[in-house]
């Protein structure tokens, strides 16, 4: 394996590592992060380590490349081993496998929350989105804090008391109750119990997305710790992800990866500006191969096309269609259309379902859009689902109709079209950048304030093709007019939920 300047000094690092100690590894976007810990793996092939990643198919795939003293597992893996077995018949893989249960076993549970002037359905759904926030907490007891940002308080404080009396019926091992992979993940946090033996060390990808449990098992750990990932793809703080790279102790060593091995001058070019804007020191080190950069509206040949979002990528997916293109919706349209189809439920004063379930009318889903409550920035998918309906009104039917054209699979399609969120970690030979992407620097009281959020969807976005870059007009106004605005003058950052 020839590594390079800086991979040879994380291993040097990793050897150098004593027990509870952490060491932190920014990882730019494409540069070798898995080739990087299975380097550290070899050369301490004495030592043994737990590599900690997000889901079976990421764990299917380390497998692949990892040596033989790495154990590749999910959390929910390494809990189900000690704690989740003991409710093996219990498992359930929908939160949604609650509602049945809170219907038959604890109706005034239920029947509590509809009082508040909701609908079952929609009790019940407000009642196991509060139960999943307390499950992606540290916290040891449920409350009104956990329920939805815009409930009320009397509705927050009634989901509270709701989800606490569904909580412990889980909890008992005599109890029929659904048990979710998150609940025995909690349960395994909230035990006591560790990750590995306190001779391992622990290895965390994409340690930007971690949730709070997560991170708190790395933390109370007593072995050595090593977390990479890249602190500018964050793109899940308003959900509850924390940042662990920005989180550890700063007496933590870190070290970086700077040289992509995915895209080439251009597109590196173009990504450096974003981090240029954002302070960062470090620029990302091109490729050798060429990676071509063109700014167009439209490109015939494309392989991908990135959205900032969902109302973009519907838009992108249809105009596809009509070209008599075969198109594939990243994750699928299936989701799309019911949530789109949900929302207009809602406009027309009818009960919604799914996800949006837990709304009883149009006005809540609007509010908690907005997030005007205690400073809340709101959910930006709701908000888009706003403007959809309001500017589209109807003819949002029909563009679910038009979106069941779309095939099932990227195989066979000649498009994919995709949010810049469920594109992360894939990459494409040719991407076309949307038009619905924001400037991510804007004065706020005379002062220039960085998004976040938004700069990193832009950064994720221009580091995803290997060969052409097409950026639209729209894209590269409003990357150089944050640039432009941040040269200008003094800088004060705002992170999403704060």
């Amino acid at each position: 394996m020839n590594l390079t300047d800086e991979q040879h000094a994380i291993c040097q690092a990793a050897r150098d590592l004593g027990p509870h100690s952490w060491l932190k590894i920014q990882a730019f976007a494409g540069t070798g992060k898995t080739t990087t810990l299975a380097a550290i793996a070899e050369s301490l092939a004495q030592r043994k380590f737990l590599y900690l990643v997000f889901n079976r198919a990421a764990a299917d795939e380390a497998e692949q490349k990892m040596p033989s003293n790495v154990t590749v597992r999910t959390a929910h893996a390494v809990a189900f081993r000690s704690v989740g077995r003991v409710y093996r018949s219990r498992l359930a893989s929908s939160p949604w496998a609650w509602f049945p249960y809170l219907r038959e076993k604890m109706p005034r549970a239920l029947d509590s929350v509809v009082h508040m002037g909701r609908d079952s359905t929609s009790a019940g759904a407000l009642i196991i989105r509060t139960l999943e926030q307390f499950l992606r907490t540290t916290h040891g007891a449920i409350g009104a804090i956990h329920a939805p940002y815009w409930c009320d308080d009397n509705v927050a404080a009634t989901a509270g008391y709701a989800a606490e009396a569904l909580w412990k019926n889980i909890c008992k091992q005599n109890s029929t109750a659904p048990v979710t992979h998150d609940c025995y993940l909690k349960l395994f946090y909230l035990q006591g119990r560790d990750l590995a033996p306190p001779e391992w060390t622990v290895m965390l990808d994409e340690a930007q997305d971690a949730d709070p449990v997560i991170l708190g098992l790395l933390e109370r750990y007593k072995g050595a710790r090593i977390v990479v990932g890249d602190k500018y793809q964050q793109l899940y703080q308003w959900r509850g992800a924390v940042n662990a790279l920005a989180r550890m102790r700063s007496d933590s060593a870190e070290l970086s990866l700077t040289r992509t091995f995915r895209f080439g001058k251009g597109a590196a070019e173009w990504s450096n500006r974003v981090l240029e804007v954002l302070g960062e020191k470090l620029r990302i080190i091109p490729a050798r191969h060429r990676t071509t950069v063109s700014i167009e509206e439209k490109s015939v040949k494309i392989d991908a096309l990135l959205a900032r979002t969902n109302v973009g990528t519907l838009d992108a997916a249809i105009h596809g269609l009509e070209r008599r293109r075969k198109v594939h919706v990243m994750g699928g349209a299936g989701p799309l259309i019911k949530l789109i189809r949900g929302a207009w439920d809602l406009h027309l004063g009818n009960p919604s379902s799914g996800e949006l379930a837990m709304f009883a009318s149009w006005d809540e889903l609007k509010a908690a859009a907005k997030g005007d409550k205690d400073g809340s920035p709101g959910d930006p998918a709701l908000q888009v689902l706003v403007r959809l309906i309001e500017k589209h009104d109807r003819k949002v039917l029909l563009m679910c109709r038009q979106l069941e054209a779309c095939v099932d699979s990227p195989a066979g399609a000649q498009i994919t079209v995709s949010t810049v969120h469920k594109a992360k970690g894939l990459e494409w030979p040719r991407v076309l950048i949307s038009s619905d992407f924001n400037q991510f620097v804007k004065l706020e009281n005379g002062k220039p304030t960085i998004d976040l959020e938004e700069a990193y969807v832009m950064y994720v976005a221009l580091t995803r093709a290997r060969e052409k870059l097409i950026l639209s007009p729209a894209c590269v106004k409003a990357i150089s007019a944050s640039a432009a605005m941040k040269a200008g003058l003094g800088r004060k950052q705002h992170s999403p939920g704060t």
